[in-house]
């Protein structure tokens, strides 16, 4: 099993994005960066455990999801 460990924070957001982001709306991840990430699962057929402090607002269950988890 090939198994990619993200950490989000520097990965799918960085210090440049979090300065032009806008702050109105919940974009906490750079979105141009999922299909970078899409790529790479579907070429290599890994499965993604996240390393990052992210994970405390996820859960596959969407109900036991924060709001930061929903997005």
């Amino acid at each position: 099993m090939k198994v990619i460990f993200l950490d989000i924070d520097g990965v799918l957001n960085s210090r440049a994005y979090d300065r032009k982001r806008n702050r109105n709306e919940q974009t906490d991840i750079d979105e141009t960066r999922l299909p970078l990430v899409k790529e790479i699962i579907e070429r290599t057929g890994a499965e993604i455990v996240l390393s990052s402090t992210w994970r405390e607002h996820w859960s596959q269950d969407i109900s036991k999801c924060d709001s930061d988890g929903e997005y």
